[in-house]
């Protein structure tokens, strides 16, 4: 969806940079070149539409000015661009006007999303903060009225800054359950697939900056050494950690400065000192220079910065108090804020006030833009810039917040979270880290502290429970469990390294090694933890790598998932991949995989994408074919694919081995041998001690790797070809394939064939939507796969599912947010029909049957560990 001309003006950087470059545009003159910069971003936005119809965008977003802006003009603007007659401060309050007008709704003291533009929204999340959106249709709805309208924005904020759409029969699921035939389940949703870091949404992240804009700092400059995370902020404009950083205090003056304009002479936070008068016309024309950021801190801003603590309307006395005697979150101080920011933007008449207010919310939604996935951000590799750029690194320090904001807007939302996090590679660091998660939620939800819990801090709990008594009682608890998530990393090609991802696998060692230690030592891990999962990018790491360590895991640990066919070379490697997962890593009965769009997705949705060719390394189009070959093997309706798959192994296996052609049935062994730790298995080859190996290994991965190999010799001889390091630069070489080669039919077949192995294995994939929908080839939620599998087409196998929620703060979503996506289309796909809100009914009971259980078995497995397993 094309950016409109209102969000242009109110997100775009290039406006941004216009007002950081020294514009200010007081005279009314002067919006002829903000109205160019719209126009120019707009065109760049949609590069294959002709001007006219960038212009009437523009034109368009000038009707229907409200009646309550008596200044607006009525004549045409210049050709693209607005009347210059236009006031800064008409231009900004028509356009928030606009787009909440637009989006958003009063109902019940509630505020709602429209319905029939939640998709665009959601859209719209990816640029704008809601915050203001929120702040003004409150005021719009009480028509000024600032004593109802504060009520309503601190209701509205108590928990999250994403409103949903007022579903009243999803409501009253979420509430009060539902009883399906002989089952039933109780209030609320289970988000099965939640990455606690990556859950704090943007508006939170954005208020913690501004409050400790040095701890963002420390870890920008931590996070700044790695060509990734410098070349995301290049391509952003954003040349160094430091001018960010001055981004924080600019906008933290900006809005400290518009609430002495709102509320002159009251005193200034953290020393309680009048805020003099010093003509402020000079201080705006240091803004203008940069706020003297350049120089030292010896602006007047800096001399009580750094002093203060929580939001500045902390000490502001209002027209109409804030329950003092009770905490006020920072997002309901930031909406209360904003609040009166639109007041003063639409009654007030400072010429100075539009201009701050403008950069503060370019700036704010610039922030947003650095910490949400955007729509033109395709692939894994994006995303993880995001997850990878340190601003959410400091707030996510501490848990507390999160699971308030679990809560939900109009919650509670949730009865059961399955949280991932990552274990570090010491046990007493691990403990510390589950410690820190459990005291976050213990902190929530005080009544589901254990009595005898020394470790809980009780008088902070009590403060706590104390002060937000007055704005809600204690929302209702959902159960925590949480899920060890280990991380794929890209390998090295270092001689050296004597089989593939060898870094990886000694830290997986490690990690695994600290993971078990501390469930052994830790009452409380092995209260919490329920299961073992790996993610990341899985282009990095292939699921053999991690065969080790789940079967070692597996021991003490009932449950297991992993991250696989999300993003992939070609559409055939996603589907291999999974087949590698459930093969390698063992899954049972119960376990789940994570995302599996590979196995979902309508291939000629990826074929569109793709276009004529696509680029795989050699070696993982020759196992592709090898994997394909062996499924294809007697089936007569893709004999003239297999023929051809069967010379061109031989033909790639020669470039790489630079060897003539081998048994396919012998490369078929050897790729289902490489479940096999070559760390392990290695110490039997003496020839290969000349390459400084040193041999760390059990006896269980010892036998384990012996009982596999014993009878496989030739398998095994090409398993080790596939691990030396002589012939990884030819099978690493990036090589041109013509999607020809798979046509959408073959690529239905594969696709169904593995969906009935996860069937007969009785596997679970999770799924989400809006996750995939910006990581996958979707353009839109009516694309995605689930819709197919709800439906249940007789001539397609269908696998089980379940929803999650994956990384929401990324993704600007939570779990209802979800289901209502679901609904909606399902209910455009099947109008007239009862059967969407049973579709969304049968998906939450499904959540419920996936969850994992509690681990069983400890006493008898965990004291059996060798001591090997610690590797330093």
């Amino acid at each position: 969806m094309p950016l409109s001309a209102h969000t242009t003006f109110l997100s775009h950087s290039r406006i941004l940079r216009k007002y950081l470059d020294g514009y200010w545009p007081y005279a009314d003159s002067n919006l002829s070149e903000l109205s160019q910069e719209v126009f120019t971003a707009l065109r760049e936005g949609s590069p294959g539409q002709p001007d006219y119809i960038h212009s009437s965008r523009i034109r368009v977003a000038r009707r229907n000015v409200p009646r309550s802006f008596s200044t607006y003009l009525d004549h045409d603007a210049p050709e693209g661009g607005i009347p210059e007659r236009f006031s800064l401060r008409d231009r900004l309050a028509h356009a928030i006007r606009s787009i909440e007008e637009e989006f958003l709704i009063e109902r019940g003291g509630m505020l709602y999303v429209r319905q029939s533009v939640f998709e665009p929204w959601q859209e719209c999340l990816t640029r704008l903060s809601p915050l203001p959106l929120l702040a003004a249709a409150a005021y719009r709805h009480y028509e000024g009225d600032l004593a109802k309208a504060q009520k309503l924005v601190l209701r509205t904020l108590q928990h999250s800054s994403l409103p949903g759409c007022r579903e009243p029969e999803l409501d009253d699921m979420i509430r009060a359950g539902e009883v399906l035939g002989e089952g039933s389940f109780g209030p609320g949703l289970d988000d099965l697939h939640i990455h606690l870091n990556g859950t704090t949404e943007a508006c939170q992240a954005w208020l913690y900056c501004l409050r400790e804009p040095y701890a963002t700092l420390c870890n920008l400059q931590e996070q700044w050494s790695k060509p990734t995370v410098r070349q995301f902020y290049s391509e952003r404009g954003i040349a160094s950690n430091d001018w960010l950083f001055r981004l924080f205090l600019l906008a933290d003056w900006l809005r400290c400065w518009m609430l002495e304009l709102c509320f002159p002479s009251l005193t200034l936070p953290g020393n309680g000192e009048e805020l003099q008068p010093y003509n402020q016309a000079l201080t705006l024309e240091e803004l203008r220079d940069g706020l003297s950021l350049t120089s030292s801190r010896r602006h007047p801003h800096f001399t009580w910065r750094g002093k203060r603590f929580g939001h500045p309307m902390d000490t502001r006395r209002l027209k109409y108090p804030l329950p003092r005697k009770h905490k006020i979150t920072p997002l309901q101080m930031e909406g209360v804020f904003l609040l009166y920011a639109i007041d003063e933007l639409f009654c007030g008449n400072c010429r100075r006030f539009p201009v701050m207010l403008h950069c503060y919310l370019l700036l704010q939604n610039y922030f947003v833009q650095l910490t949400v996935q955007q729509k033109e951000q395709v692939g894994f590799d994006q995303f993880q810039h995001i997850t990878d750029n340190a601003l959410r690194d400091a707030v996510e320090k501490e848990y507390k917040e999160r699971f308030n904001q679990l809560h939900g807007m109009y919650g509670p939302d949730l009865s059961y979270v399955e949280g991932r996090f990552s274990p570090p590679d010491d046990p007493a660091k691990c403990i510390a880290l589950v410690e820190r998660i459990v005291q976050g939620y213990w902190l929530q939800f005080p009544s589901l502290r254990p009595d005898n819990d020394s470790r809980y801090d009780s008088k902070k709990a009590k403060t706590e429970g104390q002060n937000e008594k007055h704005i809600r009682d204690f929302p209702a608890s959902f159960t925590l469990r949480l899920v060890a998530h280990f991380i794929k990393k890209p390998d090295s090609v270092a001689e050296e390294n004597y089989c593939r991802h060898y870094a990886l696998r000694r830290d997986l060692e490690r990690r695994c090694g600290a993971l078990l230690e501390a469930y052994r030592r830790s009452p409380r891990v092995r209260n919490f933890l329920v299961g073992v999962d790996a993610a990341a990018n899985e282009m990095h790491a292939p699921p053999e790598v991690f065969a080790p360590v789940f079967r070692r895991c597996r021991k003490v640990v009932n449950n297991f998932t992993y991250h696989v066919g999300e993003d992939y070379l070609h559409l055939v490697s996603g589907i291999r991949a999974i087949a590698e997962a459930i093969l390698y890593l063992d899954l049972k009965s119960g376990d789940r995989l994570g995302h599996c769009t590979a196995l979902g997705i309508d291939p000629d949705i990826w074929l569109r994408a793709m276009g004529k060719k696509c680029y795989c390394p050699r070696g993982e189009w020759l196992d592709n074919l090898v994997w394909m070959a062996h499924v294809l093997e007697g089936n007569s309706d893709f004999s003239s694919e297999l023929a051809a798959f069967k010379e061109e192994i031989n033909q790639l296996y020669a470039e790489i081995y630079q060897k003539p052609e081998i048994s396919r049935r012998i490369l078929f062994s050897a790729w289902k041998l490489r479940d096999i730790d070559p760390l392990k298995s290695v110490w039997m080859e003496s020839e290969w001690t000349s390459w400084n190996m040193i041999p760390f290994f059990t006896h269980f991965e010892t036998a384990y790797a012996v009982g596999r190999i014993k009878n496989q010799l030739e398998a095994y001889e090409q398993f080790r070809l596939y691990h030396n390091p002589k012939y990884r630069k030819k099978f690493n070489e990036i090589i041109a394939v013509d999607t020809k080669k798979t046509p959408p039919e073959l690529l239905r077949f594969l696709q169904d064939h593995l969906v009935g192995h996860l069937n007969e294995k009785h596997l679970i994939v999770e799924v989400m939507p809006t996750s995939n929908l910006f990581i996958s080839f979707y353009q839109n939620y009516k694309e995605h796969h689930i819709f197919r599998w709800m439906e249940k087409n007789p001539d397609r196998p269908v696998p089980q599912f379940c929803l999650g929620s994956d990384d929401p703060g990324i993704f600007a979503t939570n779990m209802r947010n979800e289901i209502t996506h679901l609904l909606h289309i399902a209910r455009e796909l099947y109008p007239g029909s009862n059967s969407p809100m049973g579709a969304m009914r049968s998906l939450v009971r499904r959540g419920r049957a996936a969850r994992f259980s509690r681990n069983a078995g400890y006493e008898e497995n965990i004291e059996d560990q060798d001591s090997d397993w610690s590797i330093s």
